[in-house]
């Protein structure tokens, strides 16, 4: 009996801890933001669709330019609420060690929760402190039209994992930049009032 009132009394303070933490990233806190991950995405149909190389070496740096540099940066802190957000750019080299050969293929593409888990291991750094904020590309998805993302917020420290939510979106435009152009920053938007929704259902 004593040992599981000991078991339970840890469950309730560790359940305790983490909506402590998934509370934290709904205040008004400093955040970093690490870009567009896609060096686990996959870019679904190979048709009308620049080659492999060039969606890695081109399109990848042009769309986390969208939010990570100068004039074409993007409010990141707007849709969550966050009036101070600073840039890690690492995340660019690690899209240029993407392998073309293995970015597209012809079936429908997802991450488990447990997959974004793992995959943020490698973002844990002992010697930051704070709230990082990473979009984690899923799919591009050409046959379907749409971009999928997980919405990341994690501990810098550890690379444990706050708040993780997939997040979809379409774009318009008929030239291939346009339109994941387009998608993104619908995504960015919509991440708005997804955001109001995660705070109800965390908080």
């Amino acid at each position: 009996m004593k040992k599981m009132t000991i078991i339970v009394i840890a469950l309730f303070f560790s359940t305790f801890a983490k909506a402590q933490t998934s509370y934290e990233i709904f205040e008004d806190i400093p955040i970093t933001f690490y870009g567009l991950d896609f060096t686990h995405a996959k870019c679904v149909g190979s048709r009308k669709i620049p080659e492999a190389n060039v969606i890695v070496n081109k399109y990848f740096k042009e769309w986390n330019d969208l939010f990570m540099v100068g004039r074409k940066r993007i409010d990141i802190g707007h849709p969550y609420k966050k009036h101070e957000v600073y840039y890690d750019t690492s995340v660019y080299q690690k899209n240029r060690n993407i392998d073309p050969s293995k970015l597209v293929v012809e079936i429908p593409y997802d991450f488990k929760r447990k997959e974004v888990e793992a995959y943020m291991e490698d973002y844990a750094d002992p010697s930051r402190e704070g709230v990082g904020l990473i979009y984690m590309v899923e799919s591009i998805n050409t046959a379907d039209k749409y971009l999928s993302i997980w919405v990341t917020f994690f501990n810098m420290k550890t690379g444990d994992i706050i708040l993780t939510e997939p997040l979809r979106s379409k774009g318009h435009g008929r030239k291939f930049s346009f339109y994941w152009n387009d998608a993104l920053v619908s995504l960015y938007e919509e991440s708005a009032k997804d955001y109001k929704v995660w705070r109800k259902a965390f908080r």
